[in-house]
């Protein structure tokens, strides 16, 4: 079961808490956007989940954490290292299945699942720098019909620049 792992800190627990995250199999994704850090996890049942993954981090105090399932996952070799998680809301009435599909053909998508949690989809991107991710949001994603939402979780600091509802003054 992939499972993507959505973390809230005080900042002066980061070291600890990508310790605690390494320790039990997770890659920690510093973040900038509404979240502070993400990760990922593949564990086959819900009691390893809980056990290898929830305890451990709230353990540490100061963190709350989010899990947001996967129902459905496509991956994909790319160049580019991880730049940024895209957390994409569908439209309501739109299907969220096409939507997925859509995002699966772009190319930079490293990974795309549909989750269950506060967004439809989540997309692992791949680019170079801001402006290739600025520009895969805007003329790709972003355009993807029933795309409603994206909130970015960036390596960099101008993540607040890549939400759609922001750009177009909607949200």
């Amino acid at each position: 079961m992939h499972t993507f792992i959505i973390i809230k800190r005080r900042p002066i627990l980061q070291e600890a808490l990508e310790e605690k995250l390494r320790g039990i199999g997770c890659d920690p994704f510093t973040v900038y956007g509404d979240f502070d850090m993400m990760a990922e996890s593949e564990a086959d049942n819900p009691e390893i989940l809980d056990e290898r993954v929830m305890r451990p981090l709230m353990s540490v105090e100061g963190v709350t954490c989010r899990l947001w399932l996967s129902l459905k996952t496509c991956s994909r070799v790319t160049d580019d290292p991880t730049y940024a998680y895209v957390l994409i809301e569908v439209k309501p009435k739109s299907s969220i299945d096409k939507v997925y599909e859509n995002i699966k053909g772009v190319a930079g998508v490293k990974r795309v699942s549909i989750v269950a949690g506060d967004y439809d989809i989540i997309a692992k991107v791949g680019c170079k720098d801001d402006v290739s991710y600025k520009s895969l949001l805007r003329n790709t994603i972003w355009a993807v019909e029933g795309v409603e939402h994206t909130c970015s979780c960036t390596r960099s600091t101008t993540s607040f620049l890549f939400d759609k509802k922001k750009l177009e003054g909607t949200g």
